[in-house]
């Protein structure tokens, strides 16, 4: 009898498709009736198996190995021993005990110190992880050697085969079954890398089938597909079944399905349905179908009349919300028609932010992303009534601002500008090419261009005419305030008329009028407007009988003028 026995407790099962992280656990025993095994501080056990040395990328050199060498000696592969103080290396060389082996490789576990005791019948479990294998299918046998003070020569009774180990793309591990892993956590687990596929196929002739059978004692329900039922389309069909004569009998059996555990969709039990997309009669329902508030009803009568609604389908638990097609008469056209009631918005959305969404209460209609109508097709966007476009929505802005709306302000079409108040709004126009304007322009508020006709009195005596200069060539002077903001406008004189004016042949200037800011000696008469400067010499202001002087001037704003 060997003084130790050496056997694999998990599953002896290798998943070999090369990326599938498979474990190994061995077991230890001292299978002695008698006595106890003691493992000292500087024993040694070592675990090894046949590898191939050629990468895992080529083609094996020893096929009938566990895996190769990069795959074993891999960082992430992971060595413990679940009893004592172990230290545990790679062992990629064995020559020193065998010449014949070179194949031979594996892992070498040392005790540091203290010692590890086997009783009769105990184990101590070495658990390699994350062992990768590609190796083609077929068995492997790992072999066993421990050096003690007791056995310091390896002999057939301290070097032990044991096995094998099976490499395969399916594993059997607590009555499941696994392919593409070797730790399937359901009764059956497929795991596959980029495409996973499973066929079921069917090669016979025009009667046959291929076919999932789902079974309890009471129901039974194929999902399969045939090479003559329903024209070769894919079928869901159930029955229910007798438990105490195993026979199938005709049933209203309940089609659901649970996402997350929660039966958020099914068809009442109560319902006798079909549904089959390529024939005419699209489906048939006794009372429609109920799928956790989702109705999808029968044709129905409309108000009375004659008049069908098609492929009616409610939700909500009050089936406050319907969606459904109206033939033509109940409106112009045929009609696709989604309600609700006055607390819902209808939203579309692709999967990550809404693009579209009505809102049923307000009336809002809101767009997230570009509105267009595609090149080649003719179409017109159109706002009905008085009903207004407004752009800059959600931002900081007086109410109206943004807004373009048909005779809604006044009897035109209403622009109005961007702004925070109604001090401030205003609108930019680019037209490099210029601006074409048919129609007279009419302006309020602090219009662009102000014709303005003034009247004075000019004759001598008049009060706040100056004079100025010296005897032979005086001149009188005065100011007159505009009325028109200094700040916001330039003005200029179109021309001027003087009532029972005389020209005199040697005079060169009789009259000099012009529209000025307020000079610095005349501060006290400053308003804040634009001045009317009139300068007459003073002999046509002493001996000429005219009373009064009118002036025709323009003011221009300041942004009608680009100064230099």
């Amino acid at each position: 009898m060997t003084a130790l026995h050496v056997e694999l407790i998990s599953a002896p099962n290798i998943v070999n498709n090369g990326s599938s992280e498979n474990s190994l656990t061995i077991g230890v025993s001292n299978p002695q009736l008698e006595g106890n095994f003691v493992f000292e501080a500087g024993d040694e056990m070592h675990f090894w198996f046949i590898i191939s040395d050629r990468p895992s990328n080529r083609p094996p050199d020893r096929p009938w190995g566990l895996t190769s060498k990069d795959f074993l000696f891999d960082e992430k592969v992971s060595k413990k021993i679940d009893q004592g103080d172990w230290t545990i290396t790679n062992e990629e060389n064995i020559s020193q005990y065998t010449a014949y082996r070179p194949d031979l490789k594996g892992y070498k576990a040392v005790l540091n110190s203290g010692s590890v005791t086997l009783q009769p019948g105990n184990h101590l479990f070495f658990t390699i992880a994350g062992l990768k294998s590609a190796l083609p299918d077929g068995y492997t046998s790992p072999q066993f050697a421990f050096i003690t003070k007791k056995y310091p020569r390896l002999t057939g009774s301290n070097w032990l085969m044991y096995g094998p180990i099976l490499k395969s793309p399916m594993a059997s591990n607590n009555q499941r079954v696994g392919i593409g892993t070797d730790h399937p956590n359901v009764n059956f687990q497929v795991i596959g890398g980029g495409a996973t596929d499973m066929v079921l196929e069917t090669t016979g002739g025009v009667n046959s089938w291929a076919q999932y059978h789902l079974k309890t004692q009471t129901s039974e329900w194929g999902i399969g597909t045939s090479n003559d039922y329903m024209n070769n389309m894919l079928y869901i069909s159930g029955q229910n079944i007798d438990p105490k004569t195993d026979k199938r009998t005709d049933g209203k059996n309940p089609f659901c399905i649970y996402p997350n555990g929660n039966a958020s969709i099914g068809v009442n039990a109560i319902n006798d349905f079909r549904l089959n997309l390529m024939q005419s009669d699209s489906y048939t329902a006794k009372g429609g179908w109920n799928i956790n508030g989702l109705k999808i009803a029968p044709a129905l009568p409309l108000n009375g009349n004659k008049l069908t609604a098609y492929n009616l389908i409610k939700f909500g638990d009050d089936g406050n919300y319907s969606f459904q097609h109206l033939p033509s008469g109940h409106h112009k056209k045929p009609t696709l028609s989604l309600t609700g009631n006055n607390n819902t918005a209808l939203a579309f959305n692709n999967g990550s932010y809404t693009q579209f969404e009505v809102d049923s209460q307000t009336g809002h209609t809101y767009i997230n992303g570009q509105l267009e109508v595609p090149q080649g097709i003719d179409g017109n966007l159109k706002i009905y009534n008085k009903n207004v476009l407004e752009f800059g929505a959600g931002e900081q802005k007086q109410g109206d601002a943004g807004k373009i709306g048909y005779q809604t302000w006044s009897d035109g079409l209403d622009i109005i500008g961007a702004g925070t108040d109604g001090n401030n709004r205003k609108i930019t126009l680019f037209s490099e090419g210029g601006l074409d304007i048919r129609g007279p322009i009419k302006c309020s508020g602090n219009p662009g261009i102000i014709s303005k006709t003034f009247t004075f009195n000019i004759h001598q005596g008049v009060a706040n005419f100056y004079k100025k200069g010296n005897d032979n060539h005086d001149v009188a002077y005065t100011y007159f305030s505009t009325g028109i903001s200094e700040k916001d406008y330039t003005g200029v004189v179109a021309g001027f008329a003087i009532t029972n004016w005389d020209v005199y042949e040697d005079d060169k200037t009789h009259a000099i009028v012009r529209i000025i800011k307020w000079p610095a000696n005349f501060s006290n008469w400053n308003d804040g407007n634009l001045c009317i400067n009139i300068e007459l010499g003073d002999q046509q202001y002493n001996n000429q009988p005219y009373t009064a002087i009118t002036i025709e001037a323009l003011f221009f704003h300041n942004t009608l003028i680009t100064k230099q």
